[in-house]
C-alpha cells in the first residue's frame, strides 16, 4: 500500500460513526454502574476495550488532538504518520507492559520545579483507551463536589459551588483552604489499585504504568524505579488522582456541618459553626473554635494519610468568610451591607412561600490580588522588551494575553478590576513612550502615538481594553450531572455557553450550529477545549480575519484541512518537527495540574 493510499485510508475513517459508537457504550457503562449492575458494567468495559473503533479514537486523541502530541517519550518518537496510526490502533492491547516515562522539568509559578513524566506514544494511546473505559464507570461514582480534570466541569463551576455554599444559610462559616503536598508524586500504589474496581487485565495494565519507572533524557543510564505516585504528564494520571481522592470527597460530603469543594489537589472546607456547635455559637467563638479547627485538620490528615498523602502546611490556612480567601485565582469574601443590598435566604417551600430574609451580607468573588499583579507584571515585561518594536508588533503580543485573562475572569465581579488594570497599562505605555521619545513633550506623544477610536480618546492602536469585556453569569453544572448520563439536550444547551470558549468561538459555534465545518460532526463537551479557529482562505494565501473567513474545527480536522489547503507549502520549514525542538518546548497546557 502506497503512502498516499494509506493517508486516504486514515482520512476516510467514519469518525462521526466511530465517536457515536464509543459514546453509546460509555453511556451504557455509566448507567450500569449507576444502577449497581457490576457484572454488566465489566462486560461492557471488555467490549469497549477490545473495540477497534475505541482504539482508533484513542490513537487519534494522542496523535492529533492533545496539546502535547509532539512531545517525545524515551523512544524519541515525537509524531507518527497515518500509516503508523492505523498500525498502532490494530495492535493496541492491554498487555500489562509499559516503558519508562521521560522526565521533563518545567518551572512552577512559585519558582520551584515541576517534574513531568512523558510516556511513549504507544503508552499514551493505551492510557487514552483505558480512560475511555474507566471514566464513565467513575463518573457514575464521583462526588458532585469534585471539579478538577472531569469532563464538563470547570474552575467556574467550583467557584459557583463555593458561592452557593456560603450563601446557603445565614450562619457564619470558617474556611479551611487546603492544598495536598506533592499529590501526584506521593499516591500509594497499593491503595490506588485496590480502589480501581475494574477487571484484572486493566488493573495489571495500570499497575505496569505506575511501576514503569522514570528515565532522565533518552539514555538508559539514568533510570529510577517508582514505588509511589502517578507521573504528571500521563493521559490517565488526572483520572487516577481523582480516583485516589474520591473517599476524601465522600467522607466530607456526608457530614452535615461541612461542605467540601475540590479541584484536583486544592480544596476548601466550609465549616458551619452553628451546626457544629449545636447552636451554642457564643461558646464556639471563644472556647471551641480551636478545638474545631484541630479536629477538622486531624480528620483531613487521616483521610490523606491512607492515600499516602500529606497536607501542605505552607499552603494550608484557616480563615473566615469575612476575611476572605483565594482559590483558583479568585478571591471570595463576604461584606456586611444593609438590608437592601444584602443576600437573601428563601424561606418556606414551593407550596408555602414566605418572605425572603435578608442575611446582612453580600458575597463577592473577584480576581485575586496575586493574579492581578502577575497579569500586570507579564504585560509590563512585554511592553518593556518591545520598547523599540512597531506598535502593531506590541499589540499582537499583548492582545492574546489580555483576551485570555479577561475570558477567565468575566464570570465574576471584575469590572472595577478590569478598569484598574487598563489604567496601569496606559501609564506603563505612557512611560515607555516618554523613554522612547525623550525630547518630545506629552502633547506630541498623545497626538502622534495615541488616537481616538469611537469613544476611546487614548487608544493605542488596536490594543484591547480589559473593561470592554462583558461581565456574564456562569451557570453552574447541576449536581452530579455527567456527559455520560445520556441527557443530550442538557449538554447541547450547556455547550453553547461553555466558560472555556472565547467570545469569538461562541459566535462561530452558534453560527455553525455546534458542528465542525470539516467533518460535519457535532462538537461534544469534551471537544470544546480542543477546538481551533481556522482561516477558510489561509492568511498566507491572502486570507483575512473577517468573520466570513473564519470557522471553528476540531484540532484533528484543522490538521487535515491545513495539509490540503496549500498553506503548508509556504510555511514548510515551520512545520518540520525535530526531536531536539520537542525536548526544549514542552507544552504546559496539557500538563497543567
Amino acid at each position: 500500500m502506497s503512502k498516499n493510499s494509506t493517508e486516504l485510508e486514515w482520512r476516510d475513517i467514519d469518525w462521526k460513526n466511530t465517536q457515536s459508537y464509543v459514546e453509546k457504550l460509555q453511556t451504557k457503562i455509566y448507567q450500569a454502574n449507576k444502577s449497581g449492575d457490576v457484572k454488566r458494567m465489566r462486560q461492557l468495559q471488555h467490549t469497549l476495550a477490545r473495540s477497534f473503533r475505541a482504539r482508533l479514537l484513542a490513537v487519534r486523541k494522542v496523535s492529533q488532538d492533545n496539546q502535547g502530541k509532539k512531545t517525545a517519550g524515551v523512544d524519541r518518537v515525537a509524531s507518527i504518520t497515518p500509516k503508523q496510526r492505523l498500525a498502532l490502533a490494530e495492535t493496541l492491547r492491554f498487555d500489562g507492559k509499559a516503558k519508562p516515562v521521560r522526565r521533563v522539568q518545567i518551572p512552577k509559578a512559585n519558582g520551584k520545579i515541576r517534574n513531568l513524566g512523558i510516556p511513549t506514544i504507544e503508552d499514551r494511546a493505551k492510557q487514552a483507551l483505558a480512560k475511555l473505559v474507566l471514566e464513565p464507570q467513575w463518573e457514575a461514582k464521583f462526588s458532585g463536589a469534585s471539579y478538577g480534570f472531569r469532563p464538563g466541569r470547570s474552575c467556574h463551576d467550583a467557584i459557583g459551588d463555593i458561592f452557593s455554599g456560603i450563601n446557603k444559610s445565614g450562619h457564619d462559616k470558617i474556611i479551611l483552604d487546603a492544598d495536598i503536598s506533592k499529590c501526584f508524586d506521593e499516591i500509594n500504589h497499593k491503595y490506588l489499585l485496590s480502589k480501581l474496581e475494574t477487571y484484572s487485565g486493566l488493573r495489571k495494565q495500570v499497575k505496569s504504568w505506575l511501576k514503569a519507572g522514570v528515565q532522565v533524557g533518552f539514555g538508559q543510564k539514568n533510570y529510577e524505579e517508582t514505588d509511589k505516585g502517578t507521573p504528571q504528564g500521563g493521559v490517565i494520571s488526572p483520572l487516577l488522582a481523582n480516583i485516589a481522592l474520591h473517599e476524601l470527597d465522600e467522607y466530607w460530603s456526608s457530614i452535615d456541618w461541612a461542605k467540601i469543594i475540590r479541584y484536583a489537589d486544592d480544596f476548601v472546607l466550609l465549616i458551619d459553626l452553628k451546626k457544629y456547635s449545636g447552636n451554642r455559637i457564643e461558646i464556639m467563638r471563644d472556647k471551641r473554635l480551636e478545638t474545631c479547627q484541630r479536629k477538622v485538620l486531624e480528620r483531613v490528615s487521616n483521610n490523606c494519610s491512607t492515600i499516602g498523602l500529606k497536607i501542605s502546611e505552607e499552603k494550608t490556612n484557616w480563615t473566615d468568610t469575612f476575611t476572605g480567601f483565594d482559590f483558583l485565582g479568585f478571591n471570595v469574601r463576604q461584606y456586611k451591607v444593609g438590608a437592601y443590598r444584602s443576600a437573601k435566604k428563601n424561606m418556606g417551600n414551593q407550596h408555602c412561600k414566605k418572605q425572603p430574609i435578608a442575611l446582612g451580607y453580600k458575597t463577592l468573588i473577584k480576581p485575586s490580588k496575586k493574579s492581578v499583579l502577575k497579569h500586570y507584571h507579564k504585560l509590563a515585561e512585554i511592553i518593556k522588551t518591545h520598547e523599540n518594536a512597531p506598535k502593531e508588533a506590541l499589540t499582537a503580543r499583548l492582545n492574546p494575553i489580555i483576551r485570555g485573562w479577561c475570558n477567565y475572569y468575566q464570570y465574576v465581579v471584575s469590572k472595577e478590576t478590569f478598569s484598574k488594570v487598563d489604567c496601569l497599562v496606559y501609564r506603563r505605555l505612557k512611560r515607555m513612550l516618554h523613554r522612547k521619545y525623550p525630547k518630545r513633550g506629552e502633547k506630541w506623544i498623545f497626538k502622534n502615538c495615541f488616537e481616538r477610536i469611537g469613544k476611546r480618546k487614548w487608544a493605542y492602536g488596536n490594543l484591547l481594553e480589559h473593561n470592554k469585556t462583558p461581565i456574564v453569569r456562569h451557570v453552574k453544572i447541576k449536581g452530579d450531572k455527567s456527559p455520560f448520563d445520556g441527557d443530550k439536550i442538557y449538554w447541547a444547551k450547556r455547550c453553547h455557553k461553555h466558560s472555556g470558549l472565547t467570545q469569538r468561538q461562541q459566535y462561530l459555534f452558534k453560527k455553525q450550529n455546534g458542528k465542525c465545518n470539516w467533518c460535519n460532526g457535532q462538537f461534544t463537551i469534551d471537544d470544546l477545549n480542543r477546538m481551533e479557529i481556522d482561516h477558510i482562505k489561509p492568511k498566507s494565501l491572502g486570507g483575512t480575519n473577517d468573520w466570513s473567513n473564519l470557522q471553528i474545527l476540531h484540532r484533528h480536522c484543522h490538521d487535515s484541512k491545513t495539509a490540503q489547503d496549500g498553506s503548508l507549502k509556504r510555511k514548510k520549514s515551520e512545520d518540520v518537527v525535530t526531536t531536539s525542538s520537542t525536548e526544549q518546548n514542552v507544552s504546559t497546557d496539557e500538563f497543567l495540574w
